[in-house]
């Protein structure tokens, strides 16, 4: 799902997911960015069912327009931490093949490998079928650190979901930034996700486990990325896609 946030002549892209029509999540950063920037109220043109996000004629498609959203109280621009927000949609959508909704994540479970099984070694060396929880991340963010804009096409990366403890340690810049309420996705050495990307799923089990939030510096580093853990704030998203929009 795609969101175009729209306000002051500014245009954003913004990834999310549809989890309890009408509600869908995303990431707080580019909301966080209109609290900052923006003095109007700002709007979104939500579209479902896209693969090409050019391609204005895909038959798949759903358009929905809102402006009804709530950004995590806690939502913090520095540390990265509480980072999601939910989007209530105002026009019906329709559930079919290609535009349905994903269970959330829930319970105690880390959805990650014992801690010390994955060493500091790209994961394309590595027999990904070897580990218990693997997760895909998407997304139509950047592919290079040079690209211009955002991708056209719905892209994907499947790889290894590791314990905080051993995100912290492929890298020391990771040692400050990971916290509870963080959940990480290898990298394969070459790529991880990217700008542009922000707000889009980690799906493991069927299941949305974590909500991208950031990687490190280099799209191109393959370094681990960075997801909100979705369990950490199953409350929280009930709370509101319950309430706040009544």
């Amino acid at each position: 799902m795609s969101l175009i946030a729209e306000g002051n002549s500014v245009r954003k892209m913004i990834n999310g997911l549809l989890f309890n029509h009408p509600i869908c999540v995303c990431s707080a950063l580019p909301m966080g960015l209109r609290l900052k920037f923006l003095n109007q109220a700002i709007s979104f043109d939500v579209i479902l069912g896209a693969h090409n996000i050019s391609d204005n004629s895909e038959p798949t498609r759903q358009r929905s327009t809102t402006s009804k959203y709530v950004v995590h109280p806690d939502w913090n621009s520095t540390s990265l931490t509480n980072d999601l927000a939910l989007i209530e949609l105002e026009t019906p959508i329709t559930l079919n093949d290609f535009v349905s909704v994903v269970s959330l994540a829930v319970g105690n479970n880390s959805f990650a490998d014992s801690e010390g099984k994955y060493s500091n070694t790209v994961c394309k060396s590595i027999k990904i079928n070897q580990f218990e929880f693997i997760g895909t991340a998407c997304g139509w963010g950047k592919t290079t650190d040079s690209q211009v804009g955002t991708t056209d096409v719905l892209r994907y990366e499947t790889s290894i979901i590791l314990s905080n403890d051993d995100c912290k340690n492929v890298d020391s810049n990771y040692d400050e930034e990971i916290k509870n309420t963080h959940l990480c996705l290898a990298g394969d050495g070459i790529k991880s996700i990217c700008k542009g990307d922000s707000g889009g799923p980690l799906v493991a089990d069927n299941v949305q486990v974590g909500i991208t939030s950031f990687s490190y510096r280099s799209c191109e580093a393959g370094k681990p990325s960075v997801f909100t853990r979705v369990t950490e704030f199953t409350q929280w998203i009930q709370e509101n896609s319950d309430v706040i929009f009544a």
